[in-house]
């Protein structure tokens, strides 16, 4: 594997301008890809160790099953911020294909009963991480309460998606891409296989050598930019049935604040 030297331009865009602000006149379009809820048949992660949830207040955690993600909120136990903490689920995990089923933020905010659609079902997974203030803790309890009932596996934040991997890999290899560079928050990348990017659910980000395709995720967020030329992305979101919206040019890394307030103010 070759070292590709740090390229800031590669990395999560800056908080203080919309997407196609910073990346103007590199990526002509940027898509916001929602990271996957999913329910896998015979199984909830609400009881099989792979989540654990609020106790009443934001300062207990409840523990369930003795896998590696108890060992990781047991060293941040003493962080009061945590609420929340789980694995993704992975097609790996999965013997039979036809026994996972994807589902959209659309299905998932209109069952839990988030008038706010997408905006407000970011707004409360971000309450559940602690990366917000709880200040609407019965809203966040509820939706715990009914991704429970509904067996439903949560999204990780901050890392790429084992269920979003294949089709990102295949976004790169629909430009011709036979190599990317794989490059960490702060460090050098290294340029390995396309092939290989299935093999990272990090925070990193995935770019050409042409830097013409990019997919970054960043701290706390539940989503992944993915951008490049529109017309190519277009068609890839379109034979991927990807989950998301197409950035214009107000879209940040705040999109769902606004919205959310708004469907907010609406009900009070």
């Amino acid at each position: 594997m070759t070292a590709q030297v740090f390229d800031p331009l590669m990395a999560y865009p800056s908080y203080d301008a919309p997407f196609l602000t910073t990346w103007d006149g590199v990526f002509e379009a940027v898509f916001v890809a929602f990271h996957p809820f999913a329910r896998v048949e015979g199984r909830n992660p609400f009881e099989d160790g792979r989540t654990i949830i609020p106790e009443g207040n934001t300062s207990l955690v409840s523990f369930q099953g003795d896998g590696a993600v108890d060992e990781v909120a047991k060293a941040l136990e003493a962080d009061s911020r945590l609420l929340y903490a789980g694995s993704a689920v992975s097609p790996d995990e999965i013997s039979d294909p036809a026994n996972l089923q994807v589902v959209t933020w659309k299905e998932v905010a209109e069952r839990a009963g988030l008038t706010g659609g997408a905006a407000e079902l970011c707004e409360v997974q971000l309450s559940l991480i602690g990366a917000i203030r709880p200040q609407h803790e019965i809203k966040r309890d509820a939706f715990v309460a009914f991704a429970r009932r509904e067996g439903l596996f949560l999204p990780s934040e901050g890392q790429m998606q084992p269920l979003l991997l294949p089709a990102l890999r295949r976004w790169f290899e629909s430009l011709g891409h036979a190599e990317v560079v794989v490059q960490p928050e702060f460090d050098d990348g290294q340029i390995v296989p396309v092939a290989k990017v299935e093999g990272w659910s990090d925070r990193v980000s995935f770019y050409d050598q042409g830097k013409t395709a990019l997919a970054v995720v960043d701290w706390d967020s539940f989503f992944t930019l993915v951008a490049g030329p529109r017309r190519a992305l277009e068609d890839w979101v379109r034979t991927e049935n990807l989950d998301g919206f197409f950035a214009d040019k107000t879209t940040g890394h705040g999109w769902w604040h606004a919205a959310a307030k708004a469907s907010e103010n609406t009900r009070s």
